[in-house]
Order: C-alpha cells, then structure tokens, then sequence
C-alpha cells in the first residue's frame, strides 16, 4: 500500500490533476472540498502528507493548517501549500504556520512530485524543515520583500 496523501482543494478539476498526478507514483489519495472536511479526514484518515489550498469557502488554508498544527493527532503531518496565493505575504504567513513547502499553481507535475517526496522522505527520516531552516526561509522571503518595496 502506498503512502496516502489528503488533497484539500475546493476545485474539483485541480483535485482530479493532483490525484492523477499522484496516481503516477502510486499514492493513495483522499480528497477533501473544503477547509471543515479536510480537517476531519486528516484527523480520521491520518494521512502521511497533506496538499492545501489556500483560497477556500467556509475556512482558508491558513487556517486548517493553524488548526492542523494544534491537533497531536496532526500536528506532525507534512503540510504543502498548493495554492495561487503567490504573493510573498502569503508564503510568509504559510512557513510562519508550520507549513513545510510550498507549490505555486499552475504547478508542474513534475516539481509537485519532487516536493512531496522530499517531504515524505523527511518526515519518515524525522528530517523535516527544522525551525532553523524556515527562519531562514522567512528572513529571506521578509528581507526580498523590503528589498524590494525599497527600490
């Protein structure tokens, strides 16, 4: 059985190209339309790494994956954000949450793939994004974007 991977995305097209996707690597999907649901299947189902939209009806990503962060039961689950909100406030507030990558879409097939191994690869290896690294992360983002508004 294949590592199970919870989409959470309120466009039913964009679910279907994820699991496809996913399918190519043999990964057992579930799908979630919104924020509530996702949420209760991620408790349920114990998913080993989470996609996440951002843009949602009833409850936005950044909030399932707040609440997500405070469950035990998913607390240490890999989180991508898969998303159009591509500004880098949005990634900012996505790493400050605990997010542990992010895909911008459209996406690349490819790339998606490549970032939910690393993420699976990491977790199982009890490697994930250290504190230390999304830091640094979020200071690079924050000093690119006072760069930029600067000039």
């Amino acid at each position: 059985m294949g590592k199970r991977i919870l989409i959470v995305d309120d466009n039913k097209h964009i679910r279907l190209l994820v699991k496809a996707t996913l399918k190519v690597r043999d990964y057992d999907v579930i799908e979630a339309e919104d924020g509530e649901v996702g949420i209760e299947k991620a408790v349920a189902e114990q998913p080993d790494l989470i996609l996440l939209d951002v843009m949602m009806p009833k409850m936005d990503g950044f909030e399932v994956l707040r609440l997500l962060r405070k469950r035990p039961e998913t607390r240490d689950v890999p989180i991508v954000m898969l998303t159009t909100a591509a500004q880098e406030s949005d990634q900012i507030r996505g790493w400050d949450g605990g997010v542990d990558d992010y895909v911008i879409k459209p996406f690349n097939p490819t790339a998606l793939l490549e970032v939910i191994e690393r993420c699976l690869s990491a977790s199982s290896g009890g490697n994930r994004t250290s504190q230390i690294q999304k830091l640094q992360i979020l200071q690079q983002l924050k000093s690119d974007k006072d760069g930029s508004s600067a000039g």
